[in-house]
């Protein structure tokens, strides 16, 4: 009998299908690793505008002051703070929170406002829409301007 060199078809064909399993494995969690950064990413990205925003109305909320008229309103959904030197309207429109007019935040499902003057108080509820994977990220606040102004 002669002695070969080489692989036999049987040999080659179970490499190739080991190698196609560990191939097929190291895929599919890439592809994990890679939906969930997305995610991730999406979620940080609201997370920070939701509370860029609310940053921007609790200082302007810090600093209202008006004699003649309520320091905050909430008029059709839109928040009215109101300062010595100007007026501010933030509302909710066509899934963006605008500052006068101008849109400052996007991707937004919910802005509900509540006001009360009788103790200088506002509580907002700020929700972002939904993710890829459904998740809704909502920051919920209250602030209070200083009285005796």
């Amino acid at each position: 009998m002669k002695k070969s060199k080489g692989f036999t078809l049987i040999e080659v064909i179970v490499v190739v299908a080991i190698i196609g399993l560990f191939l097929s494995g190291v895929f599919a969690i890439f592809d994990i690793g890679v939906k969930m950064f997305a995610k991730d990413q999406t979620q940080v990205a609201n997370q920070e505008s939701i509370r860029t925003v609310m940053t921007s109305i609790e200082k302007k909320i810090r600093k209202a002051n008006h004699a003649s008229q309520p320091l905050y309103e909430n008029i059709d959904g839109c928040l009215i703070i109101r300062s010595s030197t100007r007026t501010d309207t933030y509302c909710l429109t066509s899934g963006n929170i605008t500052l006068n007019g101008s849109a400052i935040i996007n991707r937004v499902s919910v802005f509900d406002v509540d006001v009360s003057n009788s103790n200088y108080t506002v509580s907002i509820t700020i929700s972002s829409v939904p993710d890829s994977m459904g998740q809704v990220n909502t920051l919920d606040a209250t602030f209070s301007a200083r009285q005796g102004r």
